[in-house]
Protein backbone atom coordinates (compact mmCIF):
# COMPACT_ATOMS: atom_id res chain seq x y z
CA UNK A 1 0.00 0.00 0.00
CA UNK A 2 1.85 3.28 -0.81
CA UNK A 3 1.18 6.67 1.07
CA UNK A 4 -2.04 8.14 -0.67
CA UNK A 5 -3.44 5.01 0.50
CA UNK A 6 -2.73 4.74 4.03
CA UNK A 7 -3.05 8.78 4.11
CA UNK A 8 -6.80 8.27 2.99
CA UNK A 9 -7.16 4.98 5.16
CA UNK A 10 -6.12 6.86 7.86
CA UNK A 11 -8.55 9.82 7.71
CA UNK A 12 -11.54 7.28 6.88
CA UNK A 13 -10.61 5.63 10.61
CA UNK A 14 -10.08 8.91 12.46
CA UNK A 15 -13.15 10.40 11.08
CA UNK A 16 -15.09 7.68 12.48
CA UNK A 17 -14.02 6.96 15.41
CA UNK A 18 -14.42 11.07 15.98
CA UNK A 19 -17.78 11.67 14.97
CA UNK A 20 -19.15 10.45 17.97
CA UNK A 21 -17.49 12.64 19.64
CA UNK A 22 -18.20 15.45 17.61
CA UNK A 23 -21.88 14.38 18.63
CA UNK A 24 -21.56 14.56 22.21
CA UNK A 25 -19.53 18.03 21.75
CA UNK A 26 -22.28 19.16 19.65
CA UNK A 27 -24.79 17.99 22.27
CA UNK A 28 -22.65 19.97 24.94
CA UNK A 29 -22.57 22.85 23.08
CA UNK A 30 -26.10 23.33 22.50
CA UNK A 31 -27.03 22.66 26.11
CA UNK A 32 -24.17 25.08 27.57
CA UNK A 33 -25.74 28.03 24.96
CA UNK A 34 -29.41 26.98 26.21
CA UNK A 35 -28.39 27.20 29.45
CA UNK A 36 -26.54 30.63 28.88
CA UNK A 37 -29.52 31.89 27.35
CA UNK A 38 -31.66 31.12 30.18
CA UNK A 39 -28.90 32.54 32.98
CA UNK A 40 -28.78 35.40 30.58
CA UNK A 41 -32.20 36.81 29.92
CA UNK A 42 -33.26 37.90 33.92
CA UNK A 43 -29.91 39.75 33.82
CA UNK A 44 -31.42 41.68 30.55
CA UNK A 45 -34.66 42.35 31.80
CA UNK A 46 -33.02 44.10 34.67
CA UNK A 47 -31.01 46.00 32.40
CA UNK A 48 -33.88 47.34 30.59
CA UNK A 49 -35.72 48.61 33.33
CA UNK A 50 -32.76 50.57 34.17
CA UNK A 51 -32.29 52.02 31.26
CA UNK A 52 -36.53 52.67 30.96
CA UNK A 53 -36.18 54.13 34.71
CA UNK A 54 -32.72 55.97 33.68
CA UNK A 55 -33.12 56.87 30.02
CA UNK A 56 -36.17 59.48 30.38
CA UNK A 57 -37.11 62.97 28.49
CA UNK A 58 -37.63 66.44 29.63
CA UNK A 59 -41.00 65.44 30.44
CA UNK A 60 -40.47 62.22 31.94
CA UNK A 61 -40.83 60.14 29.22
CA UNK A 62 -38.80 56.87 28.92
CA UNK A 63 -36.61 56.66 25.64
CA UNK A 64 -36.60 53.85 23.43
CA UNK A 65 -35.33 52.37 20.38
CA UNK A 66 -37.18 53.51 17.68
CA UNK A 67 -37.94 56.53 18.89
CA UNK A 68 -37.48 59.87 17.72
CA UNK A 69 -36.11 62.60 19.65
CA UNK A 70 -35.46 66.50 19.50
CA UNK A 71 -33.76 69.18 21.35
CA UNK A 72 -36.34 71.58 23.04
CA UNK A 73 -34.04 74.35 21.96
CA UNK A 74 -33.46 73.56 18.17
CA UNK A 75 -34.40 71.90 15.26
CA UNK A 76 -32.24 68.64 15.38
CA UNK A 77 -33.68 65.58 15.41
CA UNK A 78 -32.46 62.31 16.35
CA UNK A 79 -33.62 58.82 15.87
CA UNK A 80 -32.64 56.37 18.78
CA UNK A 81 -31.05 53.05 16.94
CA UNK A 82 -29.55 51.16 20.21
CA UNK A 83 -29.70 51.88 23.95
CA UNK A 84 -27.13 50.44 26.89
CA UNK A 85 -23.96 51.17 29.09
CA UNK A 86 -20.66 50.55 29.32
CA UNK A 87 -19.30 47.06 30.31
CA UNK A 88 -15.54 47.09 31.46
CA UNK A 89 -14.21 43.02 31.92
CA UNK A 90 -18.00 42.45 32.51
CA UNK A 91 -18.65 45.09 35.06
CA UNK A 92 -21.60 47.57 34.47
CA UNK A 93 -20.20 51.48 34.68
CA UNK A 94 -23.63 52.31 35.07
CA UNK A 95 -23.47 55.12 32.60
CA UNK A 96 -26.57 55.04 30.00
CA UNK A 97 -26.82 56.35 26.58
CA UNK A 98 -28.32 55.88 23.42
CA UNK A 99 -27.16 55.71 20.13
CA UNK A 100 -28.74 57.82 17.10
CA UNK A 101 -28.43 58.84 13.67
CA UNK A 102 -29.84 62.43 12.50
CA UNK A 103 -33.60 62.28 11.46
CA UNK A 104 -34.91 64.57 8.93
CA UNK A 105 -38.78 63.23 7.92
CA UNK A 106 -37.95 64.50 3.66
CA UNK A 107 -34.65 63.13 3.77
CA UNK A 108 -34.51 60.24 6.25
CA UNK A 109 -31.38 58.92 8.42
CA UNK A 110 -28.26 60.08 8.50
CA UNK A 111 -25.34 57.90 8.15
CA UNK A 112 -23.23 58.94 11.00
CA UNK A 113 -23.51 57.19 14.58
CA UNK A 114 -23.60 60.06 17.84
CA UNK A 115 -24.09 59.02 21.41
CA UNK A 116 -25.97 61.07 23.60
CA UNK A 117 -25.82 60.34 27.49
CA UNK A 118 -28.39 60.82 30.22
CA UNK A 119 -27.69 64.48 30.84
CA UNK A 120 -27.99 65.31 27.29
CA UNK A 121 -31.40 63.58 26.79
CA UNK A 122 -33.05 65.34 29.95
CA UNK A 123 -32.94 68.35 27.49
CA UNK A 124 -34.65 66.27 24.30
CA UNK A 125 -38.22 65.32 24.35
CA UNK A 126 -39.94 62.29 22.69
CA UNK A 127 -41.68 63.62 19.13
CA UNK A 128 -42.61 60.07 17.30
CA UNK A 129 -42.73 56.98 18.94
CA UNK A 130 -41.81 53.58 16.64
CA UNK A 131 -40.72 55.41 13.80
CA UNK A 132 -40.09 52.65 10.63
CA UNK A 133 -37.55 54.19 8.14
Amino acid sequence: MDYKEKIKSAIETAQKKLSLDRKVRDEAIEAFKKREQEEEEPIRLLIKQYLDEELKDCNGNTIREGYVIANKDNNSAYKVIKRGMQFILGTPMFNPSVEVLTYSPSKGLGKKVKTLHRSELKEMQIMIEDVAV
